[in-house]
């Protein structure tokens, strides 16, 4: 349905264009004819919900298995049922969803009279994290004994990219000496990709303390990785308002601000991870993915994009996934009159 608005709004987009075209044609002046080249780069503030519940997944597990099952057990304690008399946390790195994109990229630029003109663009846009992450949990028991268990996400990587050919309407307003004011609306398809891994280290280590003396057992270790990648094609439409400073005959000066409309309602792709040297692969459609995890210490239900569904699971789908990188843009660059 959304892809349907989006392809109604380009084919208005491209009406519109014909339309000011054979106006613009009419009342041409002494304007005509001139071509630019534009070149900018900017940001864009982005929140793609759906592709950031990754984070929020991870994040979920480690307080569900760590934090409050420690608590958990604590809590026994004081029944002097288990014999935990303390448990303390340390963590240093933060996992980082995605907040923003960097756009970069050209247009061509023709003025068909003073004040309208027509372009045809291509913008490459690209943003991401990786970052570290290391999490220590220290449990001291009353019986002389201490678990230390370490998670280390190293690295873990978030990121999404895009590309856009698009055809633009422009409208300007000289508004004295060099400068004018410019408002315009452009459209296309956005192929979009994005990607997330990551390679997590566990390890655990049991210390007894004996005649005075701490010593170590030998440390149980578990090491993952995982790495998903998808793609697809969506929409993208923005509109922005724009200041144009001339600093000669040849060339401008612009800054841009407005909003860009940019989703992708379908991704699919290949994935794989590996588990202590085995390694598994597969592929399919992205969907969100609804969890529960059922324990002593209580229930848990998270919910993240994944297109592992195995014959036989009891996953639940909550429908498509969504790639949705729409947000407000700024951007500033150098026109060149040809």
């Amino acid at each position: 349905m959304k892809n349907r608005i989006g392809i109604i709004l380009l084919s208005g987009l491209i009406f519109l264009f014909s339309s000011c075209f054979l106006t613009a044609a009419e009342q041409a002046t002494d304007s005509r004819g001139k071509l630019r080249l534009e070149i900018f780069s900017g940001f864009s503030l982005v929140s793609p919900a759906d592709f950031n519940q990754n984070v929020n997944y991870l994040k979920a597990l480690d307080q569900f298995f760590y934090d409050d099952y420690f608590n958990y057990l604590k809590n026994l304690s004081a029944l002097s049922i288990t014999h935990i008399e303390s448990w303390d946390k340390t963590q240093n790195g933060k996992l980082g969803s995605v907040k923003g994109v960097f756009p970069f990229g050209a247009r061509l630029k023709y003025d068909v009279s003073r004040r309208f003109g027509l372009s045809l663009g291509l913008t490459y846009l690209s943003g991401g994290r990786t970052r570290l992450q290391e999490t220590v949990y220290l449990r001291t028991h009353y019986s002389d004994k201490r678990d230390q268990e370490t998670l280390l996400y190293d690295p873990f990587s978030a990121s999404v990219s895009g590309m856009v050919p698009s055809l633009g309407l422009h409208y300007r307003i000289p508004i004295g000496g060099k400068l004018e004011v410019e408002t315009y609306l452009s459209g296309g398809p956005l192929f979009a990709r994005c990607e997330y891994s990551y390679a997590r280290n566990y390890e655990w280590k049991v210390f007894y303390h004996i005649n005075g003396i701490w010593n170590e057992l030998p440390a149980m270790t578990d090491q993952l990785s995982l790495e998903q990648k998808g793609g697809g094609t969506g929409v993208s439409l923005e509109w922005a308002g724009r200041l144009n400073y001339r600093l000669s005959r040849k060339a401008s000066l612009f800054i841009d601000a407005g909003y860009a409309y940019q989703k992708v309602s379908r991704i699919s792709g290949k994935s794989r991870d590996n588990r202590n040297g085995i390694e598994s692969n597969w592929e399919g459609v992205w969907q969100v993915k609804e969890e529960r995890i059922h324990t002593e210490w209580g229930t848990l239900v998270t919910e993240r994009p994944d297109n592992y569904w195995p014959e036989g699971n009891d996953f639940v789908s909550k429908g498509n996934f969504m790639l949705d990188l729409s947000g407000f843009v700024l951007k500033a660059g150098v026109g060149f009159f040809l």
